[in-house]
């Protein structure tokens, strides 16, 4: 006697080994979006860490020598005004300060001269730098011959744990 198709059994145990290989299928995949979106976090925590770096490395090097004073406040915080030729704002020669108000640095860029303390008719753009808990710049100028030098170390450890220590020169010549 021919047999024309499967018995129950037959098919029962295909339809076992199917749930075994989704089920396989489903883990592996979940997995794999877990890893994903945890890669997709730490992307996008390095890409912020480079445009801070960035931007502290341009406004630095870019920096008039003539135009940076550096305030010490407190033990672990300074304030820095100077004037550079890199704006995140689109503005020509703009003054920007840094500034740590709990715990939180804080760039100001504006095209007027800025003071510290600011008061009611500082006009600038205020961006949110990271949380931190040093922010320190050291500012030396080297002669030689009748050239300045003017160089920055900026001392920089965040709140997630990441630190900046970079040395700078001032590229600008006045």
């Amino acid at each position: 006697m021919r047999r024309a198709g499967f018995t129950l059994i037959e098919m029962m145990i295909a339809i076992v080994i199917f749930s075994l290989i989704v089920v396989f299928l489903y883990k592996s995949y979940d997995a794999l979006k877990q890893s994903n979106q945890k890669y997709t976090a730490i992307t996008k925590e390095m890409q912020h860490m480079w445009r801070i770096k960035r931007m502290l490395y341009l406004d630095f090097a870019l920096s008039f020598k003539s135009g940076v004073s550096v305030l010490n406040q407190e033990k672990n915080e300074d304030v820095v005004l100077l004037q550079t030729s890199n704006s995140l704002h689109s503005r020509f020669y703009p003054y920007v300060a840094y500034v740590v108000k709990d715990g939180v640095l804080y760039r100001m860029e504006s095209l007027r001269k800025l003071s510290y303390p600011f008061d009611a008719e500082t006009d600038a753009d205020v961006d949110k730098i990271a949380e931190i808990k040093r922010f320190r710049i050291y500012k030396a100028l080297k002669k030689e011959g009748s050239n300045i030098e003017a160089y920055y170390l900026l001392d920089i450890k965040f709140a997630s744990g990441e630190r900046i220590l970079y040395k700078v020169r001032a590229l600008n010549e006045t």
